[in-house]
């Protein structure tokens, strides 16, 4: 026997004598039977066949399940999860890798235990200082996603060279948007260079939290936008001069379109260059799928510092985090800083909102995965 839904009401609408409004809320995805009473007596047709659907899927309501998801053997074992997409109320959703929104899984690799990001609401995934950087490493293992009986299989690898003994893995599960990123603002007096940071702005904007590309001026988030939250006598810093740290975080795709076209270069490595224009005393960090490709935060070696990256297929994403700051002495001074790469015709250019995505994280991830051999 289900359980009826009162929560309906209705309403007259003015001038419309005899017509009125009704309205009533549904949480779960199914099939209804709408009763529409006068007096405690059915109108005519009454009861209707009434149909709710799953409303667009949500990564914090889709769930994971499998053993893959906290033990893996080594290659050539493969090693499997599964995803159900759902939407913010549970309900189950079998088609959910829209043009705009995909799952991505991946899993990271540090030389430490300790778990990335843990502290000031969580970062995405990078290794950090502790990101893999020898030769032959691979800081990120990534997994493939097939359509599955309204749920997706997943699988990835775990090579025996190089050995992962000492390496802590990771598994991370998003549920990615596209149209730009996620920025997290510092402004406080300390030392730099430093990985300890103070707790973020929470004066900033919620508007300026989700910029369309990485840069620091109109195009994003400074100097004018934010100048009121991170500077002055009402700011979070209680003072017109403050050193300011922005992250940005997210995932970015090859090219803009899903075919290898002339939108992309390099075929078939799609190799993209990434350049960032500073000022003279900003410092800089990136990584891109957990290597860190650019560094320059201990020193000033080049007015614009640049690294590569490499891309299997035009349709393939991976994780951007980007690292800035400016001292107190430019906060206001200094020209924008913008994170540049390579476009359709060869010059560096900002990158596209288009080609950027927000992550957000399933239930259970990241979850920690014990390596064991085959």
């Amino acid at each position: 026997m289900q359980s009826p839904l009162y929560e309906g009401i209705s309403a007259p609408l003015e001038p419309l004598q005899g017509t009125s409004l009704g309205s009533y809320i549904a949480f779960e995805a199914k099939s209804y039977q709408l009763y529409v009473q006068q007096a405690g007596s059915d109108i005519k047709g009454s009861p209707f066949a009434l149909t709710v659907k799953a409303d667009r899927v949500c990564g914090t309501a889709s769930t994971l399940t499998g053993a893959g998801l906290t033990a893996a053997s080594l290659s050539p074992a493969v090693n499997t999860f599964r995803i159900q997409a759902r939407d913010a109320f549970g309900n189950v959703r079998s088609d959910g890798n829209a043009q705009d929104e995909r799952f991505f899984v991946r899993v990271v690799r540090t030389r430490s235990p300790n778990l990335q990001g843990a502290i000031y609401g969580g970062l995405p995934a990078f290794s950090g200082w502790t990101a893999l950087a020898d030769p032959g490493d691979i800081p990120t293992l990534h997994s493939t996603l097939i359509a599955d009986g309204g749920e997706l299989a997943g699988t990835f690898l775990v090579p025996i060279i190089p050995s992962p003994a000492g390496q802590a893995h990771y598994i991370h599960s998003s549920w990615i948007q596209r149209g730009g990123l996620h920025a997290t603002y510092y402004s406080s007096d300390f030392s730099m260079p430093t990985s300890a940071l103070p707790p973020p702005c929470s004066a900033c904007a919620s508007l300026h939290k989700f910029p369309v590309t990485v840069s620091s001026g109109a195009l994003s988030t400074r100097p004018s936008s934010l100048d009121s939250a991170l500077v002055g006598v009402g700011s979070v810093c209680g003072s017109q001069s403050c050193n300011l740290v922005v992250r940005w975080a997210g995932v970015v795709r090859a090219c803009t379109t899903d075919a290898a076209d002339s939108t992309c270069l390099g075929a078939p490595s799609y190799h993209r260059d990434f350049k960032w224009t500073i000022a003279t005393d900003d410092r800089v960090k990136l990584w891109i799928d957990n290597k860190l490709i650019i560094d320059q935060w201990s020193s000033l070696d080049a007015s614009s510092p640049s690294g590569t990256a490499v891309f299997r297929h035009p349709h393939t994403v991976l994780d951007l985090f980007a690292e800035y700051q400016r001292l107190s002495t430019d906060v206001i001074s200094s020209s924008p800083v913008v994170l540049l790469d390579t476009g359709h015709d060869g010059t560096f250019q900002p990158i596209h909102s288009m080609r950027l995505y927000r992550t957000e994280s399933l239930q259970g991830s990241p979850s920690y995965i014990d390596v064991y051999p085959t």
